[in-house]
């Protein structure tokens, strides 16, 4: 398994176990065990759990900025605001939906 492909994996991990179970509860024991990967190779991709958070929140930042950018201007300018918004806001859950699943973004709805 390539490098980008491991981190990619144990990040997607990380983001579900997050959803499911919340920041505070979370391990890297739990990751790896999850993962199926060897600890001493999760930490030499992320050397700290804040490491890994922060590349985390780093690839959903991007994710949701790319989302941003297919908001129609035009359609801002002539004051259809609510149709872009609602527009940007489906493409947004889709997004998350498929990044971290459904269980977690009815716990976001709900909350």
């Amino acid at each position: 398994m390539k490098r980008e492909e491991a981190e990619r994996i144990i990040m997607d991990t990380t983001m579900k176990i997050i959803a499911k179970n919340g920041l505070a509860s979370f391990s890297m024991r739990q990751i790896t065990d999850e993962c199926g990967i060897n600890e001493s190779l999760m930490y030499r991709y992320f050397e700290t759990k804040e490491n890994l958070l922060k590349q985390c929140y780093e690839v959903l930042y991007q994710k949701i900025i790319a989302v941003h950018k297919d908001v129609d201007v035009d359609k801002l300018r002539r004051g259809e605001v609510i149709e872009a918004f609602h527009k940007m806001y489906i493409e947004m859950i889709n997004l998350l939906v498929k990044i971290i699943g459904h269980y977690s973004i009815m716990n976001i709805v709900n909350t």
